[in-house]
């Protein structure tokens, strides 16, 4: 399909059209996926890791100089404030970094076939392998980095990749795959499909894909599942991560962990802090000081740069979140700070006393929302944690160690964060959770050893 027929992709600010790209048939898929099958077999398999390592510090040079032209690029197309996506290409610099550094570091064991009365006077080299064709489909909301998760240790493994990024965000992905060839990156090893769903559900089902590797909701996740069969499956499937604030707890900062990580990127983020768990006697103190810091944020233009809360992903996005918080309040909830839609521009919302039942805390609410619960002693906080189906990330704040020993050891997350809230992260750590939150685990480190497999010779 040309490009005139394709999906145009539209500024969720002021509606402004900023490119259009072709929708990529079942056909153009099937083409992807089979170049990318022979690369794999007649360039990648010959790459060594130091080859390998190279290839991807050449793309970080080259990303190091126009880290500002794509920042701008993340902005217009999702509506993320400039200095988020100038965080973002950052992180994407540090997660190549990671990469890079990881391909020389791939390595297996050797084991002893000793280990029974029986004498065998063998001994099993295991060595790690990469696995063959990726299917990194991503989202929107992180449109560099997040494939850049997916890309590099694909690519420090010695895979080859078929990228299918969001049809909300094409256009960063489009320039980044440019990019990989234009720094000479084997053409066939990185190839790019655009699309929806259909796209998603060629590619994810293609024989010819070793490995799914896939970010987004769950719903979407467990239909992947369903039409990829006997393949490799990393998922990570969203969060309703909490932010946990004991009665020790330094309540200036963790409201202002609160507002950065529950409202940036309007809450658009799996591991936003979409629900804050307040010790009960501390309820009122913690909601004086998190409404004042809410009411000073600025909203509106995402591409200024004193402006710190733009307009969500579309204005379907954000009627869904609307109709999310008027629910709440029709059940009990109080609204602490609040405001009118304008289009996709949804302006952060702090809701009180909002019942443990609704919705808009037992789903993930993808938005600028910040519901507050009071919980009265472990029990009740652990609990209260784990009523959700998901369990990706939580984060906390106290000053002691039992608490944090029993709430890492109680609650169903992949990782619990002290004195800072669920969306920390560093690239380069393990990143996934439990329950519905996700197959496998990201982090370069991880995806690496997920993108390989085990291979074992003895003699």
């Amino acid at each position: 399909m040309s490009r005139e027929e394709g999906i145009r992709v539209r500024s969720p600010f002021d509606g402004k059209e900023l490119g259009r790209v072709p929708i990529a048939s079942a056909a153009d898929v099937d083409q992807a996926v089979t170049a990318a099958g022979r690369a794999f077999v007649e360039l990648g398999l010959a790459l060594t890791p130091f080859d390998r390592s190279q290839m991807l510090m050449a793309l970080h040079e080259r990303l190091s100089t126009e880290r500002e032209d794509f920042a701008q690029l993340i902005t217009a197309e999702t509506g993320k404030v400039i200095r988020e996506s100038r965080a973002e290409m950052e992180r994407a610099l540090f997660t190549l970094q990671f990469a890079a550094e990881e391909a020389r570091r791939i390595h297996g064991r050797v084991l002893s076939c000793d280990v029974t009365p029986r004498r065998t006077g063998r001994v099993a080299h295991v060595y790690r392998v990469p696995r063959g064709v990726v299917g990194a489909v991503t989202p929107f909301n992180f449109p560099i980095n997040l494939l850049m998760h997916k890309l590099a240790p694909a690519l420090a493994a010695g895979n080859a990749v078929v990228a299918k990024p969001s049809p909300q965000a094409p256009l960063s992905a489009e320039r980044l795959i440019a990019v990989c060839r234009e720094v000479g990156i084997p053409e066939g090893l990185v190839q790019l499909v655009q699309g929806g769903i259909e796209t998603v559900l060629a590619l994810v089902a293609h024989p010819g894909v070793q490995v799914i590797s896939f970010t987004g909701s769950v719903a979407a996740g467990e239909n992947i599942a369903r039409h990829a069969g006997l393949k490799k499956l990393i998922m990570e499937l969203g969060g309703n991560d909490p932010l946990i604030v004991w009665e020790d707890a330094d309540l200036e900062q963790a409201a202002r962990v609160a507002v950065e990580q529950g409202l940036g990127t309007c809450g658009q983020r799996c591991t936003a802090v979409k629900r804050v768990l307040v010790h009960r006697t501390l309820v009122e103190r913690f909601q004086e000081g998190l409404i004042d810091r809410v009411r000073r944020l600025r909203v509106g233009d995402p591409s200024e740069p004193e402006v710190e809360l733009g307009p969500m992903i579309s204005v379907a996005a954000a009627e869904r979140v609307e109709t999310a918080v008027k629910d709440a309040l029709e059940r009990g909830a109080e609204s602490l700070v609040g405001g009118e839609r304008r289009g996709a521009l949804l302006p952060p919302q702090v809701l009180g006393s909002v019942p443990t039942d609704a919705p808009l805390v037992v789903e993930e609410t993808f938005g600028p929302v910040l519901p507050i619960l009071p919980f009265d002693d472990l029990d009740d906080c652990v609990a209260k944690v784990n009523a959700t189906i998901y369990g990706l990330q939580a984060g906390l704040f106290t000053e002691r160690l039992e608490v944090m020993k029993q709430l890492h050891a109680r609650l169903d997350v992949g990782t619990l964060v002290v004195n800072e809230g669920p969306g920390f992260r560093i690239d380069s750590l393990p990143f996934g959770g439990m329950k519905k939150s996700g197959l496998g685990r990201e982090g370069v480190i991880s995806a690496v050893e997920e993108l390989t497999e085990e291979k074992t010779l003895i003699f």
